[in-house]
């Protein structure tokens, strides 16, 4: 009796045995899979999500005011490394009939700003200080404006900077959408010269959705150079509409991994229709400061 309990007893132990092993033996099979898809990926410059490669990604990046006609939303952006954060709302028109208004609202920013193209000019309103000014704005149909627009557009991103006599300087296309805070999400054309250049410090990792668009997911890594410096940022992880090029997230952490820059998008609509009344007039703005 006593020999068939423990027969039984080692039947039960070596079954466990079996089971352990078949787990351990699958749980490192899982890992090399997963260690060669990051090695794929780190190292590969074409990812076959819809066909999109780097350099594709790059130049819609740098060129957003192409691709695009309207373009609505707002975002959050938060700074750690200068305790800094705000919410920005945008409208953007383009064509001949271009208009677009942005409002910034923060612990340190409070302000409104409306440009339309038929005025040549932008009003920018500080709630904060009750203060307001009228800009004009350049002509962005003039020829020799455009040609000076297209020579830009057609540089690959390392022909953007220039070294002139000592002096550095950058390559930047004109700012046509007349936004400030939100261009660093309509038109990241700065995050691409900082981040992006060295294309074999960054690859495509896979999609996600941000604010129920489309986005191709870039992950990468800063050397320690004057943008890691800049921006108080080791690693970074993008997140980009392929076919505007807008930049609807990023995250930015420093060498110790804590989170330094984050931006994200809570709501955009592209190419949807913008009429006059979606805008707020002079008037409207002007108002809420007297």
């Amino acid at each position: 009796m006593e020999n068939k309990t423990l027969s039984k007893k080692n039947i039960v132990l070596e079954f466990i045995f079996i089971l352990s092993v078949i787990a351990f033996v699958f749980g490192t099979l899982q890992n090399i899979n997963s260690l060669k898809l990051k090695y794929k990926n780190v190292n590969a410059n074409i990812v076959n999500i819809d066909g999109i490669d780097k350099d594709y990604l790059v130049k819609k990046m740098l060129n957003t005011i192409d691709n695009f006609n309207t373009v609505e939303g707002s975002f959050e952006f938060k700074d750690n490394v200068f305790d800094s954060d705000y919410t920005s709302e945008y409208k953007v028109r383009l064509g001949d009939d271009a208009k677009s208004y942005e409002k910034a609202i923060g612990a340190y920013i409070n302000c409104e700003t409306l440009y339309e193209y038929s005025k040549k000019s932008v009003l920018t309103v500080d709630k904060a200080y009750k203060t307001y000014k009228h800009s004009d704005t350049a002509d962005f149909s003039s020829p020799l404006l455009k040609e000076k627009d297209d020579i830009i557009k057609n540089k690959k991103p390392n022909e953007r900077f220039i070294n002139d006599n000592g002096i550095s300087s950058i390559y930047y296309r004109q700012n046509r959408m007349v936004i400030e805070f939100s261009r660093q999400s309509l038109d990241p054309q700065e995050m691409v010269l900082s981040f992006l250049v060295n294309s074999n410090n960054w690859h495509i990792e896979s999609s996600e959705k941000i604010a129920d668009v489309d986005c191709i997911v870039i992950r990468g890594s800063l050397n320690d150079d004057i943008y890691a410096y800049r921006y108080k940022t080791s690693d970074f992880t993008m997140w980009v509409n392929p076919e505007t090029g807008f930049l609807l997230k990023f995250e930015c952490f420093d060498k110790e991994g804590n989170l330094s820059k984050k931006l994200e998008t809570t709501y955009i609509k592209i190419n949807s229709p913008l009429l006059d009344s979606d805008f707020k007039s002079y008037p409207d703005i002007l108002s809420e400061i007297k």
